[in-house]
């Protein structure tokens, strides 16, 4: 039996987001959306405590953490606009560590490239979803 994956969106979020999107294999969007979950948890720090179904905000239908429905939304598209950078930098791309140039041959690396995409982000921004910790903003 597989393992139920809990995603802050779903196959028609995505679709509404990705404009000319159209899914043809839903069980790997599925699986695409809830990385991009996590990936979204991941980039909203540590100081939000995981619910039951492992992600930090929880069954939004539920909406355990009582957040607003402007907060709802931009979690929905932050998380659809991670799976799309996702997609567009394929999968494999998560494995190994970025960076923005290697040179050798003793092998020296410059800026490391961002796991999370810049249109999630954006999305994230001004939501009240991103909190200070010890005075610093925790991204």
């Amino acid at each position: 039996m597989a393992e139920e994956l809990f995603a802050y969106a779903d196959q028609a979020d995505f679709e509404a987001y990705v404009e000319g999107w159209e899914t043809t294999d839903p069980e790997q969007l599925e699986r695409i959306l809830n990385r991009a979950s996590r990936d979204v948890d991941r980039y909203l720090g540590p100081s939000w405590t995981i619910e039951e179904n492992g992600l930090k905000f929880g069954d939004l239908s539920e909406n355990p953490k009582d957040l607003t429905d402007e907060q709802i939304e931009k979690l929905k598209a932050a998380t659809c606009a991670q799976a799309e950078y996702r997609i567009e930098k394929g999968e494999s791309w998560f494995v190994n560590d970025q960076y923005e140039s290697v040179s050798g041959p003793d092998f020296s690396t410059r800026g490391k490239l961002s796991r999370f995409g810049p249109k999630a982000r954006e999305e994230l921004r001004f939501s009240g979803l991103l909190r200070a910790v010890g005075g610093r903003l925790v991204q």
